[in-house]
């Protein structure tokens, strides 16, 4: 006879698994990380909390670049913008041309691009992802359907203020702020501008369809593309294009990256 395996109850729903499951299961549901009450900022950390409200809300920027006019609420992140902005990029990837100066992004770029390494995993879908917030902005927008941000000029509403602010910036303000220093494409999220130098400049694609020779840059991409191509699961369409997809924040970012730098150049 196989061992027994031992289950533990949550302390807070009626939930019971083993170990790992149920420490997994309090992290995704039960997790209250500290919020910011004037924006949608969450942190681990109280001490993080009080310094996102003394940076952003109260412009207290204690910590000012010798090198440009920029301000920063935290020594750190004077830090990373000097390692990042004035520094020399001199961590290579050995796989791509990526280049970086900061330890950390190449190790992220290694486990994203070319490892694939996904070890934040949804208890209610298959849904895997690299960063825990990610993880709990798809069990808000998916699972939780929360949709409680509203554009103030027309009826599009989202799980994440973040999202809304985007909305507004591309289709009411037509604000196009990122600038590809390569061919001067135009895009409104800096996302977007990322996308569009490693899949057009760089040649990234790390992404590759195990059913046909679909390839892109994007593990979401190839998802959708999965779905709607071979599962035949997709219901959303793109009007300008034949790209189509299952959730409505692929069809934005599929138009940020691709018709918004075309609809720039008119």
């Amino acid at each position: 006879m196989g061992r027994k395996v031992k289950t533990f109850n949550c302390t807070q729903c009626d939930f019971s698994a083993t170990t790992n499951v149920l420490k997994r299961h309090i992290g995704t549901f039960h997790y209250e990380p500290f919020k910011c009450a004037l924006c949608d900022y969450s942190t681990d950390y109280k001490s993080h909390l009080i310094t996102h409200i003394n940076a952003v809300h109260r412009n207290m920027k204690e910590h000012q670049c010798s090198l440009c006019p920029k301000e920063f609420g935290r020594k750190q992140h004077l830090q990373r913008h000097i390692k990042s902005v004035h520094e020399k990029k001199d961590m290579m990837c050995e796989l791509c041309a990526f280049a970086t100066n900061r330890g950390e992004h190449l190790k992220r770029h290694m486990k994203d691009v070319h490892e694939r390494v996904r070890d934040q995993k949804c208890v209610l879908c298959s849904y895997t992802c690299i960063q825990r917030s990610s993880l709990m902005r798809h069990i808000d927008a998916v699972h939780k359907n929360l949709r409680n941000h509203n554009c103030s000029h027309c009826p599009y509403t989202s799980s994440h203020k973040s999202a809304v602010d985007i909305h507004m910036k591309a289709v009411h303000e037509k604000r196009k702020d990122y600038v590809c220093d390569r061919c001067g494409l135009k895009f409104t999220v800096r996302h977007a501008l990322k996308v569009h130098v490693e899949s057009v400049h760089l040649k990234i694609m790390s992404h590759k369809c195990g059913l046909c020779d679909f390839a892109c840059t994007r593990r979401e991409s190839m998802r959708s593309h999965v779905k709607a191509v071979h599962e035949g699961l997709s219901r959303i369409n793109c009007d300008q294009c034949d790209f189509v997809c299952d959730q409505e924040i692929e069809l934005q970012k599929h138009f940020w990256t691709c018709h918004d730098a075309e609809e720039s150049q008119k």
